[in-house]
């Protein structure tokens, strides 16, 4: 349900920017490939998704131009959900152009945006990072 510029749907499509009368879902559509969520995240102004799942997995899908799902893929869009390359996750966060996942063990991951005084990363990051806290 809402706009799918950013191919926020996960459905293999991606529309154009919504209008007043056009470019919006008004009724709720499951998203193929992800079920038994625990909880999802937006990033801001809905740029990418994420869902974690009951399992500790998480899938990601929508924009990617900062490397924010975590997965390895590169490009502009993620039409369709895609896992990072993390496991065990008992929190994920979507924040702006980064994402963040925490661990039952204290560990806190980052990816995504870097290089701009921003984060701890000096640059953008494809995968997930172990941000040693301090």
């Amino acid at each position: 349900m809402g706009a799918n510029g950013h191919a926020q749907f996960g459905d293999g499509d991606r529309t154009g920017p919504p209008r007043v009368d056009s470019g919006y879902q008004l009724v709720p559509q499951q998203v193929a490939g992800v079920s038994n969520v625990a909880a999802i995240s937006l990033g801001l102004t809905g740029r990418h998704t994420l869902a974690l799942l009951k399992d500790g997995t998480v899938r990601g899908w929508g924009n990617i131009n900062w490397e924010q799902l975590g997965a390895g893929v590169s490009g502009t869009f993620q039409l369709r959900p895609v896992t990072p390359k993390i496991a065990g996750a008992k929190a994920v966060f979507a924040a702006g152009n980064s994402s963040f996942a925490a661990w039952a063990d204290g560990t806190f991951w980052i990816w995504g945006s870097g290089g701009r005084n921003e984060w701890p990363l000096t640059a953008n990051t494809r995968l997930p990072v172990k941000l040693e806290l301090k």
